[in-house]
């Protein structure tokens, strides 16, 4: 009876004392230490992978397919300095929406970071995806600003109603480029003044970049094969062009309490301009994405394009293009105002950042993972790889990938790249943005096609846009409107006057 009691006595005291080693393993916080972010992010997650015996194993990063050639080459040190090997499980990039929506119902937890588009943070911070990583990002400090922070306000659309979710891992700023030799040739030159009035130069304006792609894509130029533009006018895309035109009147998409203004004179003007432009444009731009984009301009079909800060890698490439060191890089044109200023604004599109999976069994892990990605020091190893991630950081605008880009041009494409940047906007990252992005978008694309009028199509999208804000709770969206405001580009903030973004 006497070894049956010290038996269970001592089996008390050793699940006791096993819960306290658990409680305590639990409670573990590692220790900061490190010169900079990415050995900040190393060593603290050789330290919790030691405690908490993680070693061997596997974080799951769920990427969209592509993406894994800027990851693959910087992997190798993660692993042998953590040992904690990385599984990267991809996607194709019209999927990715769909199977991390599919993941917030089913919360497998088969992933550990999750890379995706900006324009759904809302949506899966809502759905409780994605974990709050405001905390972790001031222990661990990723270097958001000083000599090699990101590129302002690029970091903000990482943030959800001011708290940090994830980080925006991408530059996509999207501007204009232009045939360098057609816009500086003479006679074109000669030609285009005598036609429009005035002289053949980097428009400034939507008008001048309106005039020259119908001055380029005239007729005998048609039937040669070459045209004014490649102007995205297919669906998903169609709106992209119509919010920059729009904006860029002195109107934002909804006033304060989240009504729609884009039924506005403003708005109708904008998608008038748009239809103008149909002769002009390349044949394809009706159906055609990113790739046929990517293949008309270099392959010299068109005089310009809007694009992301990626296509002069295949416009100065030999191996895709026919316009190698003939491209000009010109800011998104604006809208010249009554003091003589001119409002530009410009996209920030799609883009990716890296989130951490609510449902991850190590979720710290992979916030240093997205923190050892982000750094100045493995972005910049990751950024010149043929993958889809795009200088983001000031550290980025170097020689080194500056001439992956622009060959000896590349001080004045970062210059463009910089400016942009002061003159962008976000995707309309709310709750329901697929729902107000793709309703605008189908209305766009309507009237493109002849099938209703600018006024009754942007009509039908306002009063379409009041239901889906009643239907996620006006109060909600309203204050994620209000944030998103203060994301906006420096000078567009200035514009309208809206306070910058929190600290």
């Amino acid at each position: 009876m006497f070894k049956k009691r010290r038996l269970l006595f001592f089996g008390i005291v050793l699940t006791f004392l096993l819960l306290i080693l658990s409680l305590c393993a639990s409670a573990f916080e590692a220790e900061v230490k490190g010169k900079n972010a990415e050995e900040r992010a190393l060593n603290a997650a050789k330290q919790i992978a030691e405690v908490k015996k993680l070693a061997g194993k596997t974080l799951v990063v769920f990427t969209p397919t592509g993406s894994e050639n800027n990851i693959n080459p910087v992997l190798e040190k993660w692993e042998k300095f953590t040992g904690i090997p990385v599984k990267l499980l991809g996607a194709p990039i019209p999927e990715v929406t769909s199977k991390l929506t599919l993941e917030a119902v089913t919360k497998s937890g088969i992933y550990d970071v999750l890379i995706f588009s900006p324009s759904a943070l809302a949506d899966f911070v809502e759905s409780r995806l994605i974990k709050d990583i405001t905390e972790w990002a001031g222990k661990y400090d990723p270097e958001i600003k000083g000599e090699s922070g990101v590129i302002e306000p690029a970091f903000y659309w990482g943030m959800y109603k001011g708290r940090v979710y994830a980080f925006n891992t991408d530059g996509d700023f999207m501007f204009l480029f232009l045939r360098k030799s057609l816009l500086n040739d003479e006679q074109n030159k000669k030609e285009f003044e005598e036609i429009s009035g005035y002289p053949l130069k980097e428009p400034e304006t939507w008008k001048e970049l309106d005039d020259q792609i119908r001055f380029f894509g005239r007729e005998e130029n048609r039937k040669k094969g070459f045209y004014g533009a490649w102007l995205y006018r297919s669906p998903w895309y169609s709106a992209w062009e119509w919010m920059i035109r729009f904006m860029s009147q002195g109107k934002l998409f909804w006033d304060d309490n989240m009504h729609p203004q884009i039924n506005s004179p403003e708005g109708v003007k904008a998608l008038e301009e748009i239809v103008a432009s149909k002769p002009y444009l390349h044949p394809g731009v009706a159906t055609g994405g990113w790739p046929e984009a990517y293949k008309a301009f270099p392959q010299g079909e068109v005089y310009a394009t809007i694009a992301w800060p990626s296509l002069p890698k295949y416009a100065n490439n030999p191996a895709h293009s026919q316009v190698v060191g003939d491209v000009a890089y010109v800011r998104i044109p604006g809208r010249r105002m009554e003091n003589g200023e001119i409002l530009r604004v410009a996209n920030f599109q799609s883009g990716w950042v890296y989130a951490v999976s609510n449902y991850s069994k190590m979720p710290e892990i992979a916030y240093l993972f997205s923190q050892y990605m982000y750094s100045p020091t493995v972005s910049a190893k990751a950024i010149p790889q043929p993958g889809f991630f795009d200088p983001f950081r000031k550290s980025h605008l170097n020689r080194e990938i500056g001439q992956y880009y622009a060959l000896d041009e590349w001080p004045h494409y970062f210059d463009v790249v910089l400016a942009t940047a002061k003159e962008s906007i976000p995707e309309l990252a709310l709750r329901g943005q697929a729902e107000y992005q793709g309703t605008l978008d189908k209305a766009i694309t309507s009237v493109y096609q002849g099938m209703d009028t600018p006024k009754s199509a942007l009509d039908k999208v306002a009063a379409e846009w009041e239901k889906i804000t009643e239907r996620y709770g006006r109060q909600s969206q309203i204050e994620q409107w209000q944030f998103l405001k203060t994301t906006f580009g420096r000078d567009v903030r200035k514009f309208f006057n809206i306070p910058p973004p929190p600290e």
